[in-house]
């Protein structure tokens, strides 16, 4: 059920500097009588009362028209109509009108014919709430596929014969999940049902395009609802390239996931034991992680979250109260805030969480970063040769500073004097 009411969608709620850089190009467009409209995602989110990520014209111009009219262009698209304008303070792509035949390759169209009407191209769209056109200079609006009646009753439904949509483009298939997760939308039956028909062609699809689409969701959806809709639509192995299970279990753990999510932490959450897992191994659960982050290319970093914070999380479970350095160190790393969310939400009932929380607020960036009592040259100046010795006095000093053991530098150099690591 739809969160937000309904609203005609006015160029005055699109926030700068997107709202004057509209303007801006569909006056210049219409001086040279070419009818420029705001569409899409923009549209639909002015009329959602959402925070608007970007804003897109159309009109019937012709990309060469488009360049030619402004100073600075960047052909982004231009095989396809799509040409960037780019003005003081923001850029908007402008697309012409077009009409598409086959994509032998699910991915794009063989060809592109320009067009000339606004109704044929809606028809050509993925969704009818992503076939809403404003006009930025007279607020006028079309919806040519009834885009403002499925907002207002909370459906995501395909333009017209949605097994035709999905076999254009397979992505389709994720992006409509997405927009469900992102929106808290239902799917109208027709496009679930050809959804899950053709479910098994988003495992053709490059990675890098699916990894986009989880980026999006990570950035603005609902993970548990993300899930949930994958899982309705048969679509949880083509997108992560193998079934996860206990997928009502994995829901319930994301109920109240926060968004939003980088990717890294985001797939760790999707991703994390539940149930009899919890017993899993640590190595078992990293394994197939970086086995699913690998195969939808995820960056070094996005790779390394993700496996940070399942570590960090199934640690914590085991021993989530340790000797004070090794909770010290702990909490420094890349995915522990995520890490212990996970394990919390893996373990409410433990009393131990607050306390770990307690005591990272209580310490603070200087209590968990506290300078070396001693640095790698004073090591040298005490006669601690160069190669592994040296890192490991190092580390030592460090955990018997973090423990109390020490401190201050005085008592550093007496333990490094005595010999006695």
């Amino acid at each position: 059920m739809q969160a937000t009411p309904v609203r005609t969608p006015c160029i005055s709620r699109l926030p700068e500097p997107w709202s004057t850089a509209a303007k801006t190009v569909a006056a210049r467009l219409g001086a040279l009588g070419h009818r420029a409209w705001l569409v899409g995602g923009c549209v639909r989110d002015l009329a959602l009362a959402r925070p608007v990520a970007d804003a897109d014209l159309c009109s019937d111009a012709r990309p060469e028209v488009v360049q030619a009219a402004f100073p600075r262009t960047v052909p982004t698209g231009i095989e396809f109509g799509t040409v960037l304008v780019v003005l003081e303070g923001a850029s908007v792509e402008h697309t012409t009108y077009r009409l598409e035949t086959t994509y032998s390759d699910a991915r794009r169209p063989d060809s592109v014919r320009f067009g000339t009407d606004l109704v044929e191209d809606a028809r050509r769209r993925d969704f009818t709430v992503n076939a809403l056109y404003l006009d930025p200079l007279t607020n006028e609006v079309r919806d040519p596929t009834g885009g403002l009646a499925d907002l207002q009753a909370g459906l995501l439904r395909a333009i017209g014969d949605p097994q035709e949509r999905f076999r254009e483009d397979s992505l389709r298939l994720l992006r409509l999940v997405r927009f469900a997760a992102t929106l808290g939308f239902e799917v109208e039956e027709r496009t679930l049902s050809a959804a899950r028909g053709l479910a098994p062609n988003l495992a053709r699809m490059a990675r890098e395009r699916v990894h986009k689409e989880l980026s999006g969701t990570c950035a603005r959806g609902d993970l548990g609802r993300f899930l949930r809709l994958l899982d309705a639509c048969q679509l949880v192995a083509p997108t992560f390239g193998e079934d996860l299970p206990r997928l009502a279990a994995r829901v319930a753990l994301l109920a109240d996931w926060p968004r939003p999510t980088g990717l890294g932490e985001g797939l760790a959450a999707m991703l994390a034991p539940v149930e009899a897992e919890l017993e899993e191994d640590l190595d078992s659960i990293v394994a197939r992680a970086e086995r699913i982050a690998r195969g939808l290319k995820c960056s070094r970093h996005e790779q390394d979250m993700c496996l940070d914070v399942l570590s960090c999380a199934h640690e914590l479970r085991r021993d989530p109260w340790p000797a004070r350095s090794r909770r010290i160190l702990r909490a420094r790393r890349l995915g522990f805030a995520s890490g212990l969310r996970l394990a919390r939400l893996s373990r409410p009932e433990s009393e131990t969480w607050e306390r770990v929380e307690d005591e990272v607020r209580r310490l603070g960036p200087a209590g968990l970063n506290p300078p070396p009592l001693l640095s790698a040259e004073d090591l040298l100046a005490l006669g601690v040769p160069r190669g592994p010795a040296l890192g490991q006095w190092l580390r030592r000093l460090e955990e018997l500073q973090l423990d109390g053991v020490l401190e201050d530098r005085a008592a550093a150099e007496a333990r490094v004097r005595s010999g006695a690591p």
